[in-house]
C-alpha cells in the first residue's frame, strides 16, 4: 500500500513539474488564419495566372478562397512522395504531442508524407480547436499549421482537416498558391 501511495505521489510530482514547465514557455501566437491571405496579398481571391500570349488575363477564380486553398493543399498533399524516415518520425512526434495536449480523442487521423502531415480532427468548440492549432503549430521541426476551412455543426462541433508543414517547406507549399491554384507546385526538396 505504501509503495502505491509513493508511486502516486511521484506521478503527481512529475505532472506538477510538467505543468510548471508549461508556464515557462513563451506565449505562442500562430497566424494560421492569415497565412493564406498574406501569401495572396490583401485581395480575397488568388492572383490570376500570368498573362496569356494573346495579352488577355485569365479570369480570377470565383470560388471561395477556403475552397481554392483546401483543394490546392489536398492535391499538393496527394501528389507528394513519401519520405518514410521523416514521415514515421514526424507522425510519432505529432501523435505524442497530441497525447500530451490531452486531445488524442479529438484527432481522428494523422498522416505524413514528405512536407505535409494531414490531421483530421473534431472538437467540441472553437476555443478548444484554436488552442490545439496554436499548440501543435509550435511543435519543433515545423513551419506551422494551415487549416483552410472547417465545418461547424449545429451542436457547435468543429470538424477540420489541417496540414502541419515541415520546417523549411512553408514557402514551397504556399508558393503554389501565389502562382495560381491550377499550377502544379514545384517538386519538394527531400532531406
Amino acid at each position: 500500500m505504501q509503495a502505491e501511495v509513493r508511486r502516486d505521489r511521484d506521478q503527481i510530482a512529475h505532472l506538477e513539474a510538467s505543468v510548471a514547465r508549461l508556464s515557462d514557455r513563451p506565449a505562442v501566437r500562430v497566424e494560421h488564419e492569415t497565412l493564406v491571405e498574406r501569401m495572396m496579398g490583401h485581395d480575397d481571391r488568388p492572383a490570376a495566372a500570368a498573362d496569356s500570349p494573346g495579352g488577355a488575363t485569365p479570369p480570377k477564380d470565383s470560388r471561395p478562397i477556403e475552397q481554392v486553398v483546401g483543394e490546392f493543399l489536398s492535391t499538393h498533399y496527394a501528389d507528394e512522395p513519401i519520405d518514410h524516415d521523416w514521415s514515421t518520425r514526424t507522425f510519432n512526434g505529432l501523435k505524442d504531442a497530441v497525447a500530451s495536449l490531452g486531445v488524442d480523442r479529438n484527432v481522428e487521423s494523422i498522416d505524413c508524407r514528405s512536407a505535409l502531415c494531414r490531421i483530421q480532427s473534431r472538437f467540441s468548440d472553437m476555443p478548444t480547436y484554436n488552442r490545439f492549432m496554436d499548440q501543435l503549430a509550435a511543435q519543433p521541426d515545423g513551419d506551422g499549421m494551415i487549416s483552410p476551412s472547417y465545418q461547424e455543426g449545429p451542436d457547435g462541433v468543429i470538424v477540420a482537416t489541417s496540414y502541419w508543414v515541415r520546417a523549411g517547406q512553408m514557402s514551397t507549399v504556399t508558393g503554389g498558391l501565389a502562382r495560381g491554384p491550377h499550377e502544379k507546385p514545384p517538386e519538394l526538396s527531400r532531406r
